[in-house]
């Protein structure tokens, strides 16, 4: 099949939308269908596929990866180009510039457009808006109407296939729950790598170390890990703390940081390329994480593939994969004291972290891109087949890039 991947956030950025973009396009290729991704440019940034067509944007945030993309500024075709592009099937990624492009591609194609809800857009946009309410309201108001145009819905756990009926979606359309994969292949544990990285970064050995990998913005609840580690590092004086990830609100974070006297043992190291954020997990000793706004927490599959016990806040999505007392914890009530009262244990303890990393490698290989693509490929055929059942397709001539 030719499949054509819309996103309005892609590489180089390395956060959940954009692995998952980037996971399921090499995995469907790898089983030999032909997938293109269509995304904003990043200047200065080369593609290793020949299959990414980019388009004009503008950054419209502090955050680097936060660009708006113009859809009819194609890169190197033209606007009537892309939309002749043959394609069996379009999936939006996002709602925005990318995804209304999908829309548009679909519907001058005659072929079935699929809309992955990958995120708890109105939680974050609330956040960085700072109101709660109006804003927050619009976004499920677009999120009702742009979804209702879809012909098939995905969703990565049943929390989110569950609000999104809590919405008013779900009766007409399907939605279908389908998680997003992590390659075993990338993230393991690797003891040479674990000791490389940590020598460059200075961590002393015997040091625990706490990794968490997240975009610095105020939704991640990252004030409230620094709370928390503050807490550990005076039961465990020994212990680091390192933030692989880069956003607007890192300085306010250091600053915390500085405040709560835990700056010397918190090491921010910023945006890390996508094929080296393995090697951050390998030096990891205990993956932490207290964002409560998540669909799916692709961060802490890829953690427990990496073998790394989990202590994240107790949440819908993360049920199925972090088994509270096995490959680690899950915190209720959410309060500072408690978080760092779950973590202490693993912290102090290398062979109880021993025991929960046999549990999480155990855990992550339900969830390979393997698994994924295979359920992506019976619902594109089993959706171009309705689709073809009530009306024919308009067929279009185009090519590869």
């Amino acid at each position: 099949m030719r499949i054509g991947l819309f996103t309005d956030i892609y590489l180089p950025s390395v956060y959940g939308i954009e692995l998952a973009t980037e996971g399921v396009r090499v995995t469907l290729e790898e089983m030999g269908h032909k997938v293109f991704v269509f995304a904003p440019e990043t200047p200065g940034y080369v593609d290793a596929s020949r299959r990414v067509l980019r388009f004009r944007s503008q950054r419209i945030s502090k955050n680097p990866e936060s660009r708006f993309a113009f859809s009819f500024l194609p890169i190197g075709r033209s606007n009537r180009e892309v939309l002749d592009f043959r394609l069996d099937i379009a999936q939006a990624q996002t709602m925005g510039a990318m995804g209304m492009l999908a829309r548009r591609i679909a519907q001058h194609q005659g072929i079935p457009l699929l809309y992955a809800h990958h995120s708890m857009y109105p939680g974050y946009v609330g956040s960085e808006s700072g109101d709660d309410l109006l804003v927050p309201s619009l976004v499920r108001t677009y999120t009702k109407w742009f979804a209702g145009k879809a012909d098939a819905i995905l969703a990565p756990t049943l929390k989110v296939k569950r609000l999104l009926a809590e919405w008013g979606m779900g009766c007409d359309i399907p939605v279908h729950v389908v998680p997003t994969g992590v390659d075993t292949a990338v993230f393991h544990r690797s003891a040479p790598a674990r000791h490389r990285l940590r020598r460059s970064l200075g961590i002393p050995e015997g040091s625990a170390v706490l990794l968490t990998v997240a975009r610095l913005v105020r939704e991640k609840n990252l004030d409230f890990l620094l709370d928390a580690f503050h807490r550990i590092v005076r039961a465990a004086p020994g212990s680091r703390l390192l933030l692989v990830g880069e956003g607007n609100y890192r300085e306010q974070l250091e600053r915390r940081a500085r405040k709560l006297g835990v700056a010397s043992r918190t090491i921010f190291a910023g945006l890390v390329p996508h094929e080296r954020v393995a090697a951050y997990y390998q030096a990891a000793d205990l993956f932490v994480f207290p964002s409560v706004v998540e669909s799916q927490g692709l961060v802490i599959l890829e953690a427990l593939a990496s073998g790394l016990p989990v202590v994240a806040v107790k949440d819908e999505a993360y049920e199925r994969f972090v088994l509270d007392g096995r490959n680690g914890f899950l915190v209720q009530p959410l309060t500072p004291a408690r978080f760092a009262a779950c973590a202490l244990p693993l912290v102090r303890s290398p062979a109880l972290r021993t025991r929960a990393s046999r549990w999480a490698t155990r855990v992550s290989r339900e969830y390979t891109p393997e698994k994924t693509a295979g359920m992506l490929v019976d619902i594109y055929r089993a959706t171009i087949r309705e689709l073809h059942a009530r009306k024919p397709r308009r067929r279009v001539e185009g090519g590869e890039r």
